[in-house]
């Protein structure tokens, strides 16, 4: 299966302006439809959308879960591949290889960190956003998501919460619970 990222941004293409500085689609506007379905009616005050950039992870890969911040989106595959992109125009920054399955993990921005846990083999990863250099790495502990509380990183798998430290990935404490769960963590 091809696996791919797209960001859409609001252009005006294919709309016209209106005297009250609003846009209204028309049947040229790409993907643009009216209540029967032929386009022949235009939409009052929407701004069409499209595609500003695509991104094809390959034939090989299926799969993938994207987290995004300012600068970059970011995308985990089943393949072990993480991936960052520039936001602007969806090149490659940097690809870096987990090594397992991180179809389903969700990559969290917080501050000069990237954070990704992974479920087999257990791990969360650091990474430096900008290169994708490993910062730190917490073997098995799988934090997904991670949930960043001031200098901790939270997370719960299985029968366990743990704590991280933010700053070099040691186990601050871990709460063994009776009820084995795979709910997520939130910082309240």
């Amino acid at each position: 299966a091809l696996a791919a990222a797209a960001v859409a941004v609001f252009l005006n293409r294919g709309a016209t302006e209106e005297d009250d500085g609003g846009f209204e689609a028309t049947a040229e506007t790409p993907g643009f439809e009216d209540d029967e379905g032929d386009g022949d009616e235009a939409v009052p005050g929407v701004r069409p959308a499209r595609f500003a950039w695509d991104y094809e992870r390959g034939e090989e890969s299926s799969g993938h879960t994207v987290g995004i911040d300012e600068e970059r989106v970011y995308m985990a595959d089943d393949q072990g591949s993480l991936v960052a992109l520039d936001i602007a125009g969806g090149n490659e920054v940097w690809n870096v290889d987990l090594g397992e399955d991180a179809s389903d993990c969700q990559p969290i921005r917080v501050g000069d960190k990237l954070l990704i846990g992974l479920g087999y083999p257990s791990a969360t990863y650091a990474l430096d956003p900008a290169t994708g250099q490993q910062l730190w790495k917490a073997p098995d502990v799988w934090l997904d998501p991670p949930v960043v509380a001031g200098d901790l990183v939270v997370g719960h798998a299985g029968s366990t919460v743990t704590a991280l430290d933010l700053a070099t990935g040691a186990v601050r404490w871990e709460v063994d619970d009776t009820y084995w769960s795979l709910t997520t963590p939130a910082a309240v």
